[in-house]
C-alpha cells in the first residue's frame, strides 16, 4: 500500500511482486490503492499470470481507499509500504516486518532508519520493484528472518502512545493529572457509598424527630 493517496509508484510495485508470487508458486497478495483511482482500475484490469499448476488463477485482492486496514493488517505476514508514520506505527503493533519504499523528503526520511535499524524491516526505493519482488520472496522463503523481524517490530510497538500523549497534553496544560488525582483520592467503593447513605438516612431521621420534639415541647408550654 502507499498510504491514503496510493503514494509512489505503487502499480510496478504491485505487478512485481505479483509476477515474484506467481513463479515461487505460492502466497498472496492484497494492493490498497487508496483515494488513488486510476492505479486501482489499472490493477483491477491488468491480466495476471496463471499459476501454471492446476487451472486456478493468481488474483490478487486490488482495493480503494478502505477504514480496516487493520484487518488486513493481522491476516498478513509482512507489508509494503511508503515511510508514512502512522502505517509503521499500527504496522509495528501487529508484530508486521515492513518493507519500505517511498518516503515524504524531510519528514519521512528518519523513520527509515527507525525501521532498519531496529531489525524491524528493509528499505528498497519503488525505483526498483524487481528488487523489491525479490526482497519479498527471500522473506517469504526464510520463515526465521519473518518471525525475528516480526519480533523486533512487536518491541517497538507503542500501543498505547496515543493515550501517553494525550495525558501529557493535559497534564502539562489543563493540570488534569491533579485532578484526576484528586478523583482517585476521594474514589469511592459500593459498600462505603451505601454505608454513606444509610448514615445519611440516619442524620435526617435524627433532625427529624429533634424538629418533632421541640413542637412537643412548644405545644405543652402553649397549653400551660
Amino acid at each position: 500500500m502507499g498510504g491514503g493517496e496510493g503514494f509512489g509508484r505503487l502499480t510496478d510495485v504491485a505487478c512485481a511482486i505479483g509476477d515474484m508470487l506467481v513463479g515461487l508458486g505460492f502466497g498472496q497478495l492484497v494492493v490498497v490503492c487508496g483515494r488513488n483511482e486510476e492505479v486501482r482500475k489499472s490493477l483491477s484490469e491488468r491480466r495476471w499470470m496463471s499459476r501454471q499448476l492446476g487451472e486456478w488463477l493468481f488474483q490478487p485482492l486490488i482495493l480503494g481507499f478502505v477504514k480496516n486496514i487493520d484487518q488486513y493488517m493481522t491476516a498478513a505476514d509482512c507489508l509494503v509500504t511508503k515511510a508514512g508514520p502512522g502505517s509503521i506505527a499500527e504496522a509495528m503493533i501487529k508484530g508486521l516486518p515492513c518493507l519500505l519504499t517511498a518516503f515524504v523528503p524531510g519528514q519521512e526520511e528518519g523513520n527509515i532508519s527507525y525501521v532498519t535499524d531496529n531489525g524491524a524491516g528493509a528499505y528498497i526505493a519503488d525505483e526498483e520493484p524487481d528488487q523489491i519482488a525479490a526482497k519479498i520472496q527471500e522473506w517469504l522463503s526464510d520463515p526465521e528472518v519473518v518471525q525475528t523481524m516480526s519480533a523486533n517490530a512487536r518491541r517497538l510497538a507503542k500501543p498505547d502512545g496515543a493515550l501517553q500523549i494525550s495525558r501529557r497534553i493535559c497534564d502539562g496544560l489543563l493540570d488534569l493529572g491533579t485532578e484526576l488525582e484528586e478523583v482517585k483520592a476521594t474514589r469511592m467503593t459500593r459498600r462505603e457509598q451505601l454505608l454513606q447513605r444509610k448514615e445519611q438516612r440516619r442524620q435526617v431521621k435524627i433532625e427529624a424527630d429533634e424538629k418533632l420534639q421541640a413542637c412537643d415541647v412548644s405545644g405543652d408550654a402553649d397549653s400551660a
